[in-house]
Parts: C-alpha cells; structure tokens; sequence
C-alpha cells in the first residue's frame, strides 16, 4: 500500500517512531548549521536540485532529511521514485555505476536542474553529479570526492567552531583515499582508518567518543 512505509514488511509505527527520533537527533546534533539561509540571499540563483530513488525506498527519507536541513524541496525523477523490482530504466541499480545517472541527466537538463542526488534502491549508496551552467556539461563525483568534500565541509562549519578543535576526529576506512588524513594534519585534528565496512567505521566512531573526542565524519 502506498501509505505503509514499511511495504508491508514491518510494523508501521514503530518504524516511524525510530525515523522520527532519528531526524530528531540530527536536528539537535550542531550539523544543522542554517546553511540553507544562504540560498536567500539576493544576486545569484540558487542550485536547483534533482534526487533520484532509483526505484528504490529512498525518497520519502531524502525530502524528510531536505526538510530538517531547511533545503528548498528537490524535484523527484517521477520514473525512478516508486520501488520496483525490475529496475526498469537502469542497466545495474547502483548509481555510481556507469551510465546509471543517465534518466536523471535527462530529466535535471529538462527541468532546468543544476545537481544530481541519487540514492541506490536500499538508500545506502549515494553519487552525485553537477551540471555546469556555462557548457551544460555534467561531472560526476567519486565517493572519494563526496567524502573529502562533506569531511572538509562539517570541519569548516562545525569543527572549527568547536570549544576544542583537538578534539574533533573523523574516521575512513583504509581502502578511501587518504586525503581526510591530509586534511586532518594540516587542521590539527584526530584522525584515524580502520577496515573495511560501516561496522569497522562505527565502532572505532564509537571508542574515539568514550576517549573524549567528538567524531564528526566517517566514510
């Protein structure tokens, strides 16, 4: 059914109680940094962004987390915003794969879209891609790129606005590119990789928190 969140899979309720405590914590987290307010200011046109679900589950949770951020509503690739099984206008359901942003390069040219966001069909991949405006060419980040961008960012924004910056960390993963830890020895914070995969990440998150520092980022 189309108002069951959980596609029948789970209990409705709970589950939206977990989302909104979610979105909740992030509103009290200090990232919500009023960012958004930038794009009210006169002289220049804002980004206009277009998000893709890949006819996947995310779409619903992208304008909840527009929403908490203040972000002006993403316009939706219509085609790939349901779920669906047989992933009908992509050749592979992952966006970082080639090719797979191709509908949403159409759709973002025809709607006057500046950026691409896109999430795989279970939401836990992201790509990225923007539209230049003087050649209408379109470059498409790597996850590298995102990384090292939101990293850079949330130091600027919050770490250095932080009571002690030394005790900002962020954490990688050992097979991304090092340039966080770059970052990291020219700011001065804490930095370290672990193995592969979120569990590693998290954890290593978590025993830098219990050691006195703030971990701001992890990829």
């Amino acid at each position: 059914p189309r108002d069951d969140l959980c596609y029948g899979l789970s209990d409705k309720k709970a589950t939206m109680e977990l989302a909104n405590a979610y979105y909740e914590s992030i509103s009290s987290s200090g990232l919500v940094t009023g960012q958004a307010k930038l794009l009210e200011e006169k002289g220049w046109r804002p980004p206009s962004i277009a998000y893709s679900a890949m006819h996947g589950v995310g779409h619903q949770w992208a304008a909840k987390s527009f929403d908490t951020f203040g972000l002006c509503p993403f316009k939706s690739v219509l085609a790939q915003e349901r779920p669906d099984a047989a992933f009908p206008t992509v050749p592979f359901p992952n966006p970082e794969e080639r090719g797979a942003l191709a509908l949403s390069q159409l759709f973002s040219e025809a709607e006057g879209c500046d950026i691409i966001v896109a999430n795989d069909p279970d939401a836990d991949r992201l790509a990225c891609a923007e539209r230049s405006r003087e050649d209408g060419s379109w470059t498409t980040f790597t996850g590298d790129q995102i990384g090292t961008m939101l990293g850079h960012w949330l130091y600027t924004k919050v770490g250095k606005s932080s009571s002690d910056e030394k005790n900002i960390a962020m954490v990688a993963s050992t097979v991304s590119s090092s340039m966080l830890s770059i970052i990291a020895k020219r700011e001065g914070f804490h930095f370290e990789d672990t193995l592969t995969g979120f569990k590693w990440i998290g954890s290593k998150a978590v025993d830098l928190n219990s050691s006195g520092y703030r971990t701001l980022f992890g990829y």
